[in-house]
């Protein structure tokens, strides 16, 4: 198998020269690349399928949601909020994917333990997410890993683009896959039984808003005993309008 080490400095499918390592996910690594048969030689993404489990299921199920990215991505990615798939290839028997790259930050540089946003700003950021959320629900594509850590302000226009599909599902999904599939603190209560909706999207969704509410990420806030979550008391008295939610 190919590691992230010997990619540095190579050229992949005869163009994409391999620049730096940028990540490292559950399956995959992505690289910062660029293009050498285009004209100024623009940067671009590429994600390396390299499953770290060595059972064979795990490695067919991770190169079916590889695959089910590569889609997602080919039919979203004509959208201004989601990231362009470029190329979809195999080499040296290994699969990789071409997409976009964003000249932007995460959303983690903007929601800083201990520094609640404004909530003007948080209703801005819940509409601004919603516009690529809209179009990935309308093809019946759930995301299933929405945090800031996947949400991109872009430097030019400020606008939040919605990044990383490697968790996307078809929904209904054709096959059964009971198993937790996103992140915690950021998954409704059917997500984690494997059975996410369109509205695990949504809470997900909610769960960063309530970040961006409170300053504090959603593996710090507590629960009742009857499992409902304790945020409110976090909030600032300019914000006091959501305490009627």
């Amino acid at each position: 198998m190919l590691t992230a080490n010997s990619l540095i400095g190579t050229t992949l499918d005869g163009r994409y020269f391999i620049l730096d390592k940028l990540a490292a996910g559950g399956f995959s690594q992505t690289y910062l690349a660029i293009d050498t048969r285009l004209p100024g030689t623009p940067t671009c993404v590429v994600k390396h399928l390299c499953p770290i489990q060595d059972s064979e299921r795990a490695a067919l199920t991770a190169q079916e949601m590889f695959q089910s990215e590569a889609e997602a991505l080919q039919e979203l990615g004509t959208h201004d909020r989601i990231p362009q798939l470029l190329a979809y290839f195999q080499e040296h028997q290994e699969l990789f994917l071409v997409q976009e790259w964003i000249d932007g930050h995460s959303l983690l540089m903007e929601l800083p333990i201990g520094r609640p946003m404004p909530h003007v700003k948080a209703i801005a950021l819940l509409e601004d997410v919603l516009i690529a959320l809209e179009v990935v629900h309308n093809a019946q594509l759930i995301h299933r890993d929405i945090k800031p850590a996947n949400l991109m302000r872009r430097h030019r226009d400020g606008a939040v683009m919605l990044i990383d599909f490697g968790t996307v599902q078809h929904y209904p999904s054709s096959r059964e896959l009971p198993m937790a599939i996103g992140t915690v603190g950021y998954m409704a209560k059917e997500q984690e039984v494997g059975r996410a909706t369109y509205s695990s999207d949504l809470y997900a969704l909610g769960m960063v808003i309530v970040q961006a509410l409170t300053g504090m990420p959603p593996n710090q806030l507590t629960r009742t005993s009857a499992g409902h979550l304790q945020w409110k008391h976090y909030l600032k008295k300019r914000d006091r309008i959501w305490k009627r939610f």
